[in-house]
């Protein structure tokens, strides 16, 4: 009995079905796997320009709001109980309910190239208590840099991962008498993002391998109908 069965699963896995559901397989693995990762890409793409480009928008009109001429004078941390500073934190609050961005801040250049806070939303920093992020994301002080000196406004790439969660920011320079005095940074969680984008292309990974199943077995069942006369009436 056991000599049977092996002649037979031996006999299947070198058949010519087998052999040509194997060949089909490879085919569309070798086509789709790439278009698939691309897909993923472009998706992904697509989804953080879609972001960057509202926070653009959301940096330009938080800009107005700020009333600029105040900025300069706030250079002390005991000036927290200012008017000025305070009306600032309020704007800050408002742009990150307002526009739904984790945080709203507004930096400043120093002598030494280092930023410091004026201040940030949650009003959780001192004024000229030095920006962390620049030092745990280089990029994103590479950005403000160039939103400082050029005078236009910045974005960086996509941060964090890993154990910290990732984020995009943008800078957005405020001038005074054509002059940068300040920045205003958005700083927004991408992880919906991302975790969007991951969801649609599981769900097409999916339907994929669904129809690679489905089309494997058909062209398997069309096989083994168009091989069976050979098999009965070897030549």
């Amino acid at each position: 009995m056991t000599p049977f069965i092996t002649s037979s699963r031996f006999h299947f896995w070198q058949s010519m079905v087998c052999k040509n559901v194997v060949l089909c397989f490879g085919i569309l693995l070798v086509a789709v796997v790439p278009l698939a990762w691309r897909y993923y890409q472009d998706c992904r793409n697509d989804a953080l320009q879609n972001l960057a480009s509202k926070l653009e928008f959301f940096a330009e009109r938080g800009a107005s709001w700020v009333d600029v001429a105040s900025l300069p004078a706030l250079t002390r941390p005991e000036q927290k109980q200012t008017p000025a500073y305070q009306t600032l934190v309020h704007t800050l609050q408002r742009m990150e309910h307002a526009f739904n961005v984790g945080t709203a801040a507004i930096v400043r250049r120093e002598a030494d190239g280092g930023y410091t806070y004026v201040a940030i939303g949650d009003d959780s920093v001192d004024i000229s208590q030095p920006v962390p992020l620049h030092t745990l994301f280089p990029a994103t002080y590479t950005a403000t840099n160039a939103a400082w000196f050029q005078g236009d406004m910045r974005h960086s790439p996509l941060f964090g991962g890993g154990t910290f969660d990732q984020f995009m920011q943008i800078a957005m320079p405020l001038k005074r008498h054509g002059t940068v005095v300040a920045i205003l940074t958005l700083m927004t969680s991408a992880n919906p993002v991302a975790a969007a984008v991951h969801a649609k292309a599981l769900k097409v990974i999916g339907l994929t391998i669904g129809l690679l199943v489905v089309g494997l077995t058909l062209f398997g069942a069309i096989s083994a109908r168009l091989l069976r006369p050979l098999k009965d009436h070897p030549c």
